[in-house]
């Protein structure tokens, strides 16, 4: 059974690597120039880049109101 075993597993590998490389593949050249694209046409989307108005931020520290 361990010859059957080992024959079953090997067939799943070549079935695996067979499917690996059917996978359509994009140079890494061509996703670089895409990537840089897409971030320059978003960078004015980008909170980290433009920074966030003090009127829609979250994260602004709360005002304390204080009675005297």
């Amino acid at each position: 059974m361990s010859c059957a075993s080992n024959i079953a597993a090997m067939k799943k590998v070549v079935q695996q690597l067979r499917l690996e490389a059917s996978v359509s593949r994009m140079k890494i050249s061509q996703a670089a120039a895409d990537l840089k694209q897409f971030c320059l046409q978003n960078a004015h989307h980008d909170p980290l880049l433009t920074g966030v108005s003090s009127s829609t931020n979250p994260y602004r520290p709360q005002k304390v109101c204080s009675f005297l």
